[in-house]
């Protein structure tokens, strides 16, 4: 239980270091209303206007660049197979796995950076754990979220531009045997972006957001269904 404990901290917190590879172009996606598209946790508009949208995330085989699942805010139910995971680590007696898959994110910005400095961007897809009533109701510990040195200077970023950022994502998946058939949890996944100087704004009086969906530039909520 210990290591499945480390694990699931791990899944919660990791944003698995993501190699960011960059590249920009227009993939004419509609842009959404600024305002809507960054309401908070309690549905009340947030205070700074979102800078980006997530258009896709796509999966893909182990370390290949054979692409086995794409999602976007149109698709948000995704399927996968246990057996394309870049990682598999078996845990609670082979009921519960650790799944790594290589992503990549595609992130558009729709408006421009409320600061006039340097802007320092992080990528964070990952998997929460809290309450299945309450799947947007998200808290990130501050001292995760307000480490610069693992944000990545980004000097020019036009509207309407999309960069593609490389990842990795981590998550546990739960399986139930029975007498005819394997049945699988649907897993509940996140795609975030973070911009380090709005942070720091909007977790400061008098906005005080501690939800880490309040704080983000960009977030796309979606699930997927394993199989073997």
């Amino acid at each position: 239980m210990k290591n499945y404990s480390v694990l699931k901290v791990a899944a919660f917190v990791a944003i698995l270091l993501t190699a960011m590879a960059f590249s920009c172009q227009d993939h004419h996606v509609p842009d959404p209303d600024p305002v809507s598209n960054c309401n908070l946790v309690d549905g009340t508009p947030r205070a700074l206007p979102c800078e980006f949208e997530i258009s896709k995330i796509e999966f893909f085989e182990k370390q290949t660049d054979r692409v086995i699942e794409t999602i976007t805010p149109q698709r948000l139910q995704g399927n996968l197979s246990m057996s394309e995971a870049s990682d598999i680590q078996p845990l609670s007696g082979h009921a519960t796995f650790a799944l790594t898959y290589r992503t990549k994110m595609y992130v558009k910005r729709i408006v421009n950076s409320p600061s006039a400095g340097w802007n320092k961007y992080k990528v964070m897809p990952l998997q929460p754990f809290n309450s299945p009533s309450r799947p947007d109701n998200i808290f990130f510990p501050s001292v995760l979220v307000n480490d610069v040195n693992s944000y990545q200077e980004i000097p020019s970023w036009p509207i309407g531009d999309t960069k593609i950022f490389e990842t990795y994502i981590l998550f546990l998946m739960s399986r139930h045997i029975t007498q005819t058939s394997i049945i699988w949890d649907n897993a509940i996944l996140y795609g975030f972006v973070l911009n380090y100087n709005t942070w720091e704004v909007l977790t400061a009086a008098p906005h005080s957001y501690s939800a880490l969906r309040d704080i983000s530039e960009a977030k796309l909520t979606y699930r997927v269904q394993m199989g073997p």
